[in-house]
């Protein structure tokens, strides 16, 4: 089974969106003590600069040029990212007021595993029953519940249609992918559009991926 719910915001997730501003809020009043904090460590190099030769004038004035290139860079990237983060909080703020979420939900109880070398993260085929197959990735799904008989994928989008925020919500359990294929056994792993049912079978994708029902 494949689902799409497009919806408004629902309040648990508009209170996720809510602890994000309150994180950015806490990291903008730091930004003033972490500034601080860089450039006491940066002074050190400048004392370091005249300790070397205590008495040259021109090595003092060096020093103080030093200590000023790094007071400004210190002082712009504050500014920066408080403003980095204010914009954000805006974002969300306007998201939680008129944002849309977009649940796909995926129940299934067969799916075909492409397994990247090193554990970099791996591609599922899921069967979705009359609805032919669709693929999924897993490197943006930071779980170990995944694959699952039913998951759905939920996306927050902004008011302009960017994402905002993404996670996964399991109800199945645990699945094992009857089969798996490691990347380096494919000459071509092929083009499919992730989260899009495709008409055929899971045998069909292995037939199309070249190693066989």
């Amino acid at each position: 089974m494949f689902a799409v719910d497009r919806r408004p915001i629902r309040p648990q997730e508009a209170r996720r969106l809510e602890r994000s501003v309150r994180r950015n809020e806490q990291s903008i009043r730091a930004q003033p003590r972490r500034g601080v904090a860089s450039l006491a460590g940066l002074s050190l190099l400048c004392l370091l600069v005249i300790a070397v030769k205590p008495f040259d004038a021109v090595n003092r004035w060096g020093a103080l040029v030093l200590f000023g290139i790094f007071a400004a860079m210190c002082g712009t990237i504050c500014f920066v990212e408080t403003t980095r983060l204010r914009r954000e909080n805006r974002r969300l703020a306007s998201t939680i007021q008129a944002g849309t979420v977009v649940e796909l939900r995926i129940a299934s109880s067969r799916c075909i595993e492409i397994a990247e070398a090193n554990d970099e993260g791996s591609d599922f085929h899921f069967d979705i029953g009359g609805q032919g197959t669709v693929f999924v990735s897993d490197y943006d799904l930071e779980t170990k519940r995944f694959p699952n008989t039913d998951f759905s994928l939920v996306r927050v989008y902004d008011t302009s249609g960017e994402i905002v925020d993404s996670w996964l919500t399991t109800r199945g359990e645990k699945l094992r992918p009857f089969r798996v294929i490691h990347r380096n056994e494919l000459h071509d792993a092929g083009e499919f559009e992730e989260l899009a049912p495709t008409s055929g079978s899971l045998e069909d994708r292995l037939r199309e991926l070249g190693v066989g029902a």
